[in-house]
């Protein structure tokens, strides 16, 4: 953008004062838990590639972390960093120069998880600690009520992480006071059951985090960023809400000792909130946050699914807030402020929230990524600078226009080649044209219009409505043949907890129909029977769905609880108040044994007792899939340069075949280079420390 064009967004865009810092912009990283680092609390070259890119991208100020202040502080998994390490320092430095580089602050968030920790996490069996005996809704392991002695040492540990953190070329830290971990232990009444000077009133409830406050100052020097990110709701009953977060917030800014106030919502007792997937509204914490920055003089960021810059404009020209924070959105566009900055945010590649690449993998034991951005948690690899143009441009003929298809064709013509991409269907998008069907997923769609504008800018020549064959295909002379023809969902009633019944008793009648059935329109029943052997969102979406329009549904699923998947995307507390709200009645740890008329035999699983269920009118299947791969291997069998990816090879999540398509588009997708080797990423080495030079 030049110097004479105005901004869309001039307050996004403006600079602001944190303690003596200047930031460029109110564009915020938020602290991330990665789950990056080696074993031995060092972080890793993966942490100075992840964030260089976002600071490359034109990100005001980073706030790395969250990383662990003391080694009493297990966490739900391995790969946490540990604050309090001096080993840490040359490579933080590192990774601070990296970041100044590119004109970004840096401070570093340090977090105790208290007893919303997993000791199994550990190979010893340290204890947990916390303000009281409250066990962790999520792991349920009850901690040791801290003592006098706790608390000095982890006051202690957390000012030395501090004043590591700012000999390592940190501009300031932030205290993680919220989302119910140790600190947030202390301040709500929920945790905090104490009897002492640290329980009861909020003046006593605030004691602790004060202390540690006032430690982390007089470790630190002045010029040294302080901040603490609270909890502006907790959003269940009984919890704290923004007028008492009002009223926390003006104490601790009273005392001088703060520079600013981050904001965060929810808890682990309503989980949803603290990564709102997309059931919950965009910006949903904004309002909460106005009732705090009036409270405060010092700046105020706000977090809370902010994903477009028109709500981060909004929220600032207002006053709700004097900056936005974000995660997952610079994950899925590192380059995300530098494109709004340029008049560009219709070029930014949004966040659909779904929470399966990023919060899913952390569950998981995994480090973290993005669904619809591979090179996320992979820089060193996939980099903005890493897709070099093809020596050998070509012809590249795509088939099948869903997300992989459409990712590959858009990685190959970036990279030079002349691209076709042939669908047989009226629009592209695929299967996401049925989850955008499902109540609150809306933020699905942006997948499709974000890469079918990428299609357009680079050219690609697309086909709707074409068949592609043998003959067609050969007649266009390609170089080369991208396969994405995805999936179609069986229809043979098969689940894995009966792996022996093939084909179930009675699926051929006209009243079984599949959840795609269902979301494309096909005629249902009054009374509707689902029979989940998915446990996904995509199950429970169509139930969702029926329940919208009035049908009274059931579901038999083979796990022991309702979509257990969505728990680890975070949806579930949100898809249970919807469902179970509309009168959903599921039968778990249960199959079907045969269907016949408007009747199903079920079994318990692990009793053998059957139950009849009469009256259904339409049954849906809720199971497999099967890979559409016919017309590769006869593509195969007649041309060269031919490969099979996404559903097409085998269904499965977005994550899979999105990743698939990256490496089809490099042509690497049949070298051994595709594969990255556990520790690969990891680890520290003399090429890291030339990104700052280099």
């Amino acid at each position: 953008m030049s110097k004479s064009t105005k901004s869309n967004y001039p307050n996004l865009f403006s600079n602001f004062k944190i303690g003596s810092h200047t930031i460029s912009n109110r564009v915020t990283m938020a602290a991330t838990a990665e789950v990056f680092s080696i074993p031995d609390g060092l972080i890793s070259k993966r942490n100075v590639y992840f964030l260089r890119e976002i600071a490359r991208g034109g990100t005001g100020l980073i706030i790395a972390g969250n990383r662990l202040t003391q080694e009493h502080s297990s966490a739900p998994c391995r790969g946490y960093s540990w604050g309090f390490l001096k080993k840490n320092m040359q490579r933080d430095r590192v990774l601070t120069d990296a970041v100044h580089k590119y004109g970004s602050k840096i401070f570093v968030q340090f977090n105790h998880f208290g007893s919303q920790a997993n000791t199994m996490s550990n190979d010893d069996y340290r204890n947990l600690i916390s303000s009281c005996t409250m066990k962790s809704p999520s792991w349920g392991e009850t901690p040791k009520p801290m003592d006098r002695a706790d608390m000095d040492e982890v006051r202690d540990k957390w000012a030395l992480s501090a004043k590591i953190a700012e000999g390592s070329g940190f501009d300031g830290t932030e205290i993680h006071m919220a989302n119910g971990y140790l600190m947030h232990q202390f301040l709500s009444l929920t945790y905090n059951k104490r009897t002492d000077e640290y329980g009861g009133s909020l003046e006593n409830r605030m004691r602790y985090p004060l202390e540690i406050l006032e430690a982390v100052r007089a470790a630190t020097n002045k010029n040294f960023a302080v901040g603490v990110r609270l909890c502006a709701d907790e959003m269940f009953p009984g919890g704290m809400g923004a007028e008492e977060c009002a009223v926390m917030a003006q104490r601790f800014v009273e005392t001088g000792l703060v520079d600013y106030i981050s904001l965060a919502g929810g808890s682990y007792h309503a989980y949803s909130y603290e990564v709102p997937p997309e059931d919950l509204p965009e910006g949903w914490l904004i309002s909460r946050a106005r009732k705090i920055k009036k409270k405060v003089d010092v700046p105020v960021i706000v977090s809370g699914a902010i994903t477009r810059p028109e709500m981060g404009e909004k929220a600032i020209a207002t006053g709700a807030a004097d900056a936005i924070a974000m995660s997952r959105p610079l994950m899925a566009d590192p380059e995300w402020a530098e494109k709004a900055k340029a008049n560009k945010a219709d070029e930014i590649t949004h966040c659909i929230r779904c929470n399966q690449g990023c919060i899913n993998r952390i569950y998981r034991a995994s480090p973290i990524g993005c669904t619809i951005n591979p090179a996320s948690g992979r820089e060193e690899i996939f980099g903005r600078d890493s897709l070099d143009k093809a020596s050998s441009p070509g012809k590249w003929v795509v088939i099948g226009g869903g997300p992989a298809g459409m990712h590959a064709a858009n990685v190959l013509a970036t990279r030079g080649h002349r691209v076709t991409l042939i669908e047989k269907s009226a629009k592209l998008g695929g299967q996401v044209n049925l989850i955008i069907k499902q109540p609150n997923r809306k933020s699905f769609k942006p997948l499709i219009t974000d890469l079918a504008r990428k299609l357009d800018i680079l050219g690609v020549r697309v086909k709707l409505k074409t068949t592609a064959t043998v003959q067609s295909i050969a007649r266009m002379k390609p170089d080369g043949v991208i396969v994405a023809t995805g999936s179609t969902p069986l229809k043979d009633g098969f689940s894995v907890a009966a792996p022996f019944v093939e084909k179930l008793p009675g699926v051929d009648q006209d009243n079984v129909l599949t959840t795609w059935d269902v979301l494309k329109g096909k005629k249902v029943g009054n009374r509707v029977l689902i029979l989940d052997d998915d446990g996904t969102r995509h199950a429970a979406g169509t139930a969702q769905f029926l329940l919208n329009k009035g049908h009274n549904v059931s579901a038999v699923t083979r796990f022991p609880m309702y979509a257990p998947i969505t728990g680890q995307t975070l949806e579930m507390a949100l898809v249970y108040s919807d469902v179970f709200a509309k009168e959903l009645n599921v039968v778990a740890n249960s199959w079907v044994q045969s269907i016949k008329g408007k009747s199903a035999t079920l079994y318990h699983l692990y009793t053998g007792k059957e139950t009849r269920l009469r009256n259904i009118d339409t049954f849906v299947l809720a199971g497999g899939a099967e890979a559409n791969n016919a017309l590769f291997h006869d593509l195969e069998a007649k041309l060269d340069n031919v490969h099979l990816i996404g559903d097409a090879l085998a269904p499965r999540s977005l994550d899979h075949v999105i990743y698939e398509a990256e490496l089809a588009g490099r042509e690497i997708l049949t070298e051994d280079s595709r594969y990255i080797q556990t520790g690969e990423l990891d680890g520290w080495d003399k090429a890291v420390e030339s990104v700052v030079s280099g």
